[in-house]
């Protein structure tokens, strides 16, 4: 862990950036249960940027043998830039070990290394929902035989690599503060992501704090895909009449 090493235990890490930390394995957080405790971590609100493992797994995040009764959970946090060397597998996150759950993250622009280039899934119970996987090196996502993630509303682009998700282009713009810190990546207009989540998983603010808005104008505000929220008006607007303006 090249920030933090969990070993058995509660954390709760919240809005906070990991920025250029390294270590052979787990290049910011190690999240490991060992043979005495369970491990009970949630990660809300952050961004992990050019992190790095440069002998093992997990370019930001390596979650291994957890025991029975052990949770991780992630929600609203950013991943971009993080690398793993080859022959390490997951540019963001290493899921080694299970229950995990992944809601309205982003994770864009990571390399895997040998596979993985955002999530390499190692572990049964690995559920994902609302999350942009986009541009990753090395495959958006891999897996060991048999092991995939359950969830939906999910969106990826750059390949078709996450089973079952669809592929459509997020227009992720770069890391930037976007009037907020933790830095984020806001959605274009016009992304296919702007009103596309599902309301009975998403927080009811995005990693900037920032309220769920009506991206379509269609009288529904409805959550987005990932960790930031667009200004209302910002997607396709939905039925919308326009007037006509005299000079």
């Amino acid at each position: 862990g090249g920030a933090i090493s969990i070993q058995g235990g509660i954390a709760s890490i919240e809005q906070s950036t990991f920025n250029g930390n390294s270590a052979p394995g787990a290049g910011a957080i190690q999240i490991y249960g060992n043979s005495t405790f369970q491990v009970a971590v949630r990660i809300d609100n952050c961004t992990f940027v050019n992190n790095a493992a440069t002998s093992y797994s997990g370019g930001a995040i390596t979650i291994e043998s957890l025991n029975p009764g052990s949770t991780v959970q992630f929600a609203n946090d950013t991943f971009t830039g993080n690398s793993v060397t080859a022959p390490g597998y997951g540019g963001a996150i290493y899921a080694g070990a299970g229950p995990v759950s992944i809601t309205n993250c982003t994770i864009a622009g990571n390399n895997g290394g040998t596979a993985g280039g955002a999530v390499y899934f190692a572990a049964p119970s690995i559920t994902m929902n609302n999350t942009i996987i986009a541009s990753n090196n090395g495959r958006n996502c891999s897996a060991e035989s048999g092991t995939t993630f359950s969830g939906g509303h999910n969106l990826q682009f750059g390949d078709s690599t996450c089973t079952g998700v669809t592929v459509a282009n997020p227009l992720l713009g770069s890391l930037a503060d976007n009037n907020s810190s933790p830095q984020t990546m806001a959605l274009g207009a016009g992304s296919p992501a702007i009103d596309a989540a599902d309301p009975g998983f998403a927080p009811p603010t995005d990693q900037r704090g920032f309220a769920r808005t009506d991206g379509d104008f269609n009288g529904k505000v409805l959550p987005d895909i990932g960790a930031y929220e667009a200004p209302g008006g910002a997607g396709t607007p939905t039925g919308a009449k326009r007037r006509a303006v005299r000079p």
